[in-house]
């Protein structure tokens, strides 16, 4: 009815303010398809999925130089900082959830051995995160926060996954600063 009249023109009108197309195909008896079309490069981007503190997050893959696995006996403090020897070079070790400041989750790995951590790069920096989980790697699309949420630190932007769960991006060149 009217209803859907609205709704599907409100969707028109902002899918091809993006640069895209709306269509609608009814068959009498089969259903609907609405198909839409967007620009790939609206702002879709590669992102590692990970898990820390309970909570999920996105890096930008293009930020992230390598994955992974240390064991806890890798790790040497030099002159205060947890650091950890990769082809032959320190790297500072820092973990997530810390730097977000939210709790941590209890942890497996301490009866494991190991750690999971990404080495993210920003400039000529790079910085070793360790989270609970990596997820996976996959595509996103980069949502703004517009002006609502500016003054959180360390998040970009979000993506919605398709259960309707929204999971920040993380703002890599902020989050090796602070590490």
């Amino acid at each position: 009815g009217a209803a859907l009249g609205l709704g599907m023109a409100i969707v028109r009108e902002k899918v091809e303010r993006l640069g895209g197309q709306v269509w609608v195909e009814s068959t009498p008896g089969h259903g609907t398809t609405f198909r839409i079309l967007l620009p790939l490069t609206l702002a879709t981007f590669r992102g590692f999925f990970v898990e820390t503190g309970g909570e999920m997050f996105v890096i930008p893959t293009i930020n992230v130089e390598r994955v992974v696995r240390i064991r806890l006996t890798e790790i040497k403090v030099i002159e205060g900082v947890a650091t950890i020897m990769l082809n032959g070079r320190p790297l500072g070790l820092s973990r997530l959830h810390k730097v977000l400041d939210i709790p941590a989750q209890e942890h497996t790995d301490t009866a494991t051995g190991f750690l999971r951590g990404l080495v993210l790069t920003s400039g000529d920096r790079r910085v070793l995160f360790c989270v609970d989980q990596i997820v996976n790697e996959q595509e996103a699309l980069f949502k703004s926060l517009g002006t609502y949420l500016e003054a959180v630190p360390h998040v970009a932007g979000v993506t919605v996954l398709g259960s309707g769960k929204v999971v920040p991006i993380l703002d890599v060149p902020n989050l090796v600063r602070s590490a």
